[in-house]
């Protein structure tokens, strides 16, 4: 099933998503929606893309304008058509993959992002995982924003450690959680 990157360099350009329910891609609906949000905080360089599934999260913020791009999925045939639509797009170059899990690569990276994006399977409930891996991993560059889908069924923190949730939107069965450090502290 071919997912449509909406703005930016690629735009029009199509991208393949694994078959089956074991990828489930952010819609075209939901992805303009955060990436109009996001176009408010200025430009990103460095992208992090969790539970990349297609990579169409990462891809879209390449073609708007990141630098480069990470994407982490741990399924093999998820990343391997994530390999096959970098290597479509020719961005090879300024992105990276890695096959592992989200939780533990951010555990581990010794990296910083501008932008993170985390979209994992919603039965897993990993919202407050990924918070604080972010968090004390020191993953996300001050200032940066973190944003989580999930289901609306699963409550996000407003504060969580240092990170404070600033927007939440919800489109259909799922929720968007935006955080960024609080800076009022």
């Amino acid at each position: 099933m071919p997912v449509r990157i909406i703005a930016g360099e690629f735009r029009g350009r199509n991208i393949n998503c694994s078959e089956g329910t074991a990828v489930r891609p952010t819609s075209s609906m939901a992805r303009a929606a955060i990436f109009n949000v996001l176009q408010q905080l200025g430009p990103w360089r460095r992208v992090l893309d969790l539970y990349a599934g297609s990579g169409a999260l990462g891809l879209e913020a390449l073609s708007r304008g990141a630098e480069s791009i990470v994407l982490v999925e741990r399924g093999a045939d998820p990343a391997g058509v994530i390999k096959a639509n970098l290597v479509s797009l020719q961005v090879t170059d300024r992105a990276k993959l890695y096959a592992v899990d989200a939780l533990e690569y951010l555990k581990n990276c010794g990296e910083r992002f501008h932008l993170i994006l985390a979209d994992p399977p919603y039965p897993d409930r990993c919202l407050p995982d990924i918070l604080q891996a972010v968090e004390h991993g020191q993953t996300l560059e001050k200032p940066g924003t973190l944003v989580i889908q999930h289901s609306i069924k699963e409550n996000s923190p407003e504060i969580f450690g240092l990170l404070k949730r600033w927007k939440t939107k919800a489109y259909g069965r799922t929720q968007v959680s935006f955080y960024r450090y609080n800076t009022e502290e």
